[in-house]
């Protein structure tokens, strides 16, 4: 009889050991989702949870949706960049980063001035933000700013993962990321980021996107932690030496203006920075009707993947404002005539198992002369 009370009690025990624990792990469970990590107390004693709970952070985008916001105040984005926290030691963390690298503050994306809330005090132009989400487009006097926004707003908001049938597989967003952290895991910009596949991947201590939809953002912004804002390599709006390196997937040969975007970006570069832009030479009919056969049905029919390419081209065709033509020669000369030195050019030829698209894929890596001057490639080689 004894023997069977001190195993019940025994049992007994262990419930309550295993009940204590989990309500000590529900008390001090993160909330990953929130940038205040905020500690989470579920059921019974929430209240007091709260009470231990640290204050909340302001985020950037709090302090520029504040309505008593000082005219002093700019738009600080190094909190929403940065991809790396540590739950726990935040305040302590955000200070020593603090100490290694100043907060990076939006600009005016046209004249290059401080920005007093969402007014740039010197050209007094106003821009907007959606769901905290700064829009440095919405002030823009081009009719075809506004244009290009609305073209791919509608493309992400009858569409997602708009670009996979380009390419933008899992194991080719690997390999990218692969080779982005081989030139740099500082502070990293990716130019037309989409909805954040590519900026999900890569390893980076402070990362931001930009792309001119809105609707792209917002799932962004669910699927990576970074900075974003709607705007164009045209006009960035981040002061001159921010990053370390900047990506183009796919954008290159849509800029508006080529030579107006290839100056912002060497101009966004740190010395001795680097840009690599993926892009799309032309094919002939036969070459893409080759592509999409190897694609969806060599060597192996993917007939749900074909009916999906099939209902982008019917229902709510995606059709993109302009594509410019580029070969390796011309992409690379155009690169050098701005500054960028190319370093490196892959291609199906080159690297045989890269896993790209087809033959009309190539990644050119650049990189900006550590003296910030626009080099040609004789002066890069004696500077380097």
């Amino acid at each position: 009889m004894n023997g069977q009370l001190s195993l019940g009690a025994m049992v007994a025990g262990v419930f309550m050991a295993a009940g204590r624990a989990r309500r000590v792990w529900l008390r001090y469970r993160v909330n990953r989702h929130s940038s205040t990590y905020r500690l989470v107390r579920v059921g019974r004693g929430e209240a007091r949870s709260r009470q231990h709970a640290p204050a909340r952070v302001e985020t950037p985008c709090d302090r520029l949706l504040r309505p008593n916001r000082t005219a002093d105040e700019g738009i600080e984005i190094s909190r929403l960049g940065d991809t790396t926290p540590r739950p726990g030691a935040l305040e302590a963390s955000n200070r020593t980063r603090c100490r290694e690298r100043p907060p990076l503050l939006y600009v005016c994306p046209r004249c290059k001035g401080t920005l007093a809330g969402v007014t740039c005090r010197d050209c007094k132009a106003g821009y907007t933000s959606v769901e905290g989400i700064p829009c440095f487009m919405a002030d823009a006097t081009d009719d075809r700013a506004h244009d290009i926004r609305r073209i791919y707003d509608e493309i992400y908001r009858h569409h997602e993962d708009v670009w996979v049938d380009q390419g933008r597989a899992e194991a080719f967003l690997r390999y990218f990321s692969d080779l982005a952290a081989r030139h740099s895991t500082g502070s990293v910009l990716e130019i037309g980021c989409g909805e954040g596949a590519q900026l999900a991947r890569l390893s980076a201590e402070r990362k931001f996107g930009i792309d001119p939809s809105v609707q792209a953002l917002l799932r962004a912004r669910k699927r990576a932690p970074a900075a974003y804002a709607v705007a164009r390599a045209e006009e960035l709006p981040f002061p001159a030496e921010s990053f370390d390196l900047v990506l183009a997937v796919g954008v290159m040969e849509h800029f508006e203006n080529p030579a107006a975007a290839a100056a912002e970006i060497h101009r966004v570069l740190t010395p001795g920075g680097h840009y690599i832009a993926l892009f799309h030479t032309d094919m002939t009919f036969t070459q893409r009707l080759g592509l999409k056969v190897r694609a969806f049905l060599l060597p192996r029919p993917r007939p749900a993947a074909l009916l999906r390419w099939l209902g982008k081209k019917v229902v709510h065709p995606i059709v993109q404002p302009l594509r410019r033509s580029y070969t390796v020669a011309s992409a690379r000369d155009f690169l050098q005539r701005n500054g960028l030195h190319v370093r490196e050019v892959v291609t199906h030829d080159s690297q045989p198992r890269a896993p790209l698209a087809g033959g009309h894929v190539v990644i050119l890596a650049a990189g900006k002369s550590k003296s910030g001057a626009v080099a040609t490639p004789d002066s890069w080689d004696r500077r380097q």
